[in-house]
């Protein structure tokens, strides 16, 4: 599945069916990847991304497990804001590729809101 945007917000969050494989070409705009309630069926994720301009937002499932490590970042900020990523949890996102003047962020589940009684 490719998913292409220029200068225009891209978005995938709620109940959506994940593939295998995702290949992201954003172009001057933002894109946010929200997988915590998302179908996920197979136990690796491959998300390649071709990124000029702008900033991706990856939200992971609780227990889930990333490597960021084949990001080349040209002029980039590539971070995992993650207070404990776990190293071996399921799924397994693989994140590669390409990403120039450009933010790439990976966080966790949004805290639940706080509730007064």
């Amino acid at each position: 599945m490719e998913l292409r945007g220029t200068s225009s917000p891209l978005k995938r969050t709620g109940r959506w069916l994940v593939p295998r494989k995702l290949v992201l070409r954003q172009h001057k705009g933002s894109a946010e990847l929200d997988f915590t309630q998302a179908l996920i069926r197979h136990s690796v994720i491959d998300i390649e991304l071709d990124i000029s301009g702008g900033s991706v937002e990856i939200r992971l499932p609780a227990g889930a497990s990333a490597s960021i490590d084949g990001i080349e970042a040209i002029r980039s900020s590539v971070e995992d804001h993650r207070k404990v990523p776990s190293p071996d949890g399921q799924p397994h996102f693989v994140i590669t590729g390409t990403v120039q003047r450009a933010s790439v962020e990976i966080r966790g589940p949004q805290p639940k809101p706080f509730r007064r009684r």
